[in-house]
C-alpha cells in the first residue's frame, strides 16, 4: 500500500519562461485530455520569497524556517517572526496577486521571477485557460530541489495534487551535465481514484507525433484540440535545426511562428531531398 506509480515529463536543456510554459501547458492539456478538464493549477517561483525576506530584514540563519512555516501557512508562528508574512502567505490570486506582492520584493531576481509569472498568466489567459491558473505564494515544494517556477494541479474532489513539478536548474550540474531543467509529473494512483469517483475511465490512443510546432502556444494548443499529437520547440532554432529535430522523430509537418506570422514546412524522409515550404499565413491573436 505504500508503492506508487508517477509518469514524468522532464524538459532538459531549455531555460526561458518558454520552456515553463510548455510544461505547465503540456500538464493542463494531458488532465484535460483523460477527462478532467475542470482541473485547476497553482504556480509561484522559489525566487519570490527570497525578495521578501529580504525586504523585512528576516535573519538569513531564519530563513529557512520561515520558508517552512509559509509552506505550512502556520499563520500563528508566522505572525511572531512578522505579520507581513502571514498576509504573504494566504494571498493567492491573479495579476492583482502579483501587483500586490511587487513592492514587497527588493530582489533583482524577485523581480524577475514576477515577471515570468506575470507572462505565464498572461499566456494562459490568451489560451483561454485564465481562470483556471492562479499564484499561490505560499506554494513552495521542495526547496532544496525546486530554483524557481514550479506548479500542481488539483481537482475539488480530491485533497492532494494530482500532478507538480517545476524548474530545478542546480540538479543536472551536479552529474556534469550543466544545462537548465524543467519537468512534473503525475500520480497515476491519484489520476486514477479522481476518474473513479466521477465514473470515467482513461481512453487509450496509440501514441503518434504529427506535427512540430515552434514559437506559438496558440498553434500548438489549437493543433492538439484538433487531434494532432504535437512536439514543441524553441523559436530561437532555426529552420534547418528544426527540420533535423522533425526528421529525427519522424514528424512530416513543422509549423513555425515568428514575428506575427505561421509558416509551415513539409518534412521529406530523406535529408537530400528538398524540403517543401509553404507561403507563410497570419499568425492567430
Amino acid at each position: 500500500m505504500r508503492e506508487f506509480t508517477q509518469a514524468g515529463v522532464e524538459l532538459i536543456g531549455w531555460g526561458g519562461v518558454d520552456a515553463d510554459a510548455e510544461a505547465l501547458f503540456m500538464a493542463v492539456e494531458i488532465l484535460d485530455a483523460v477527462g478532467l478538464s475542470d482541473a485547476c493549477f497553482d504556480i509561484n517561483d522559489a525566487n519570490v520569497v527570497d525578495g521578501v525576506l529580504e525586504a523585512m530584514q528576516v535573519p538569513p540563519g531564519e530563513r529557512k524556517r520561515c520558508k517552512q512555516l509559509i509552506s505550512d501557512r502556520n499563520i500563528v508562528a508566522l505572525r511572531e517572526c512578522d505579520p507581513r508574512l502571514t498576509e504573504y502567505a494566504m494571498l493567492r490570486g491573479g495579476l492583482e496577486a502579483l501587483e500586490k506582492v511587487r513592492p514587497l520584493c527588493v530582489t533583482p531576481v524577485s523581480q524577475i521571477a514576477l515577471d515570468r509569472l506575470e507572462q505565464l498568466l498572461n499566456r494562459a489567459a490568451a489560451l483561454g485557460i485564465g481562470g483556471r491558473i492562479n499564484v499561490d505564494f505560499a506554494m513552495l515544494r521542495d526547496l532544496e530541489y525546486y530554483t524557481g517556477f514550479v506548479f500542481e494541479g488539483y481537482i475539488e474532489e480530491i485533497g492532494f495534487s494530482l500532478c507538480g513539478g517545476g524548474r530545478y536548474d542546480n540538479l543536472l550540474p551536479r552529474f556534469g551535465y550543466d544545462v537548465p531543467a524543467v519537468g512534473w509529473m503525475g500520480g497515476i494512483e491519484r489520476i486514477l481514484i479522481a476518474l473513479e469517483r466521477r465514473g470515467r475511465h482513461l481512453d487509450r490512443k496509440r501514441p503518434r507525433i504529427d506535427m512540430l510546432v515552434a514559437g506559438s502556444d496558440i498553434v500548438a494548443a489549437r493543433e492538439r484540440a484538433a487531434g494532432n499529437v504535437v512536439r514543441c520547440a524553441s523559436a530561437d532554432l532555426s529552420d534547418e535545426a528544426l527540420i533535423a529535430d522533425a526528421r529525427a522523430h519522424g514528424i512530416p509537418r513543422i509549423l513555425v511562428s515568428r514575428n506575427g506570422s505561421v509558416k509551415e514546412l513539409r518534412v521529406r524522409k530523406t535529408p537530400s531531398t528538398p524540403i517543401e515550404v509553404q507561403s507563410p499565413f497570419k499568425a492567430p491573436h
